[in-house]
């Protein structure tokens, strides 16, 4: 009986891995030596930011920091 419980816990953990999906991206989606500034993707674009310009990158991204920051003052 042991024997049987065992082999069908081995069958779960088998049959599980079958239904993962591939997790890689597309070749020219994604260039990971580019700098994130640089992004033209426009699902990625903020009010305040235009791609290509690294200050107004920095700014944004400190800007949505402080969103985030609990003990910033409040405007």
């Amino acid at each position: 009986m042991k024997r049987l419980g065992l082999l069908g816990a081995v069958a779960v953990v088998l049959v599980a891995g079958c239904g993962e999906k591939v997790q890689t991206i597309e070749s020219g989606q994604r260039k990971s030596d580019t700098p994130v500034w640089q992004n033209k993707d426009q699902r990625f674009l903020a009010p305040g930011w235009s791609p290509g310009n690294e200050s107004s990158w920095n700014s944004q991204i400190t800007q949505r920091a402080q969103g985030q920051n609990d003990f910033a003052p409040r405007k």
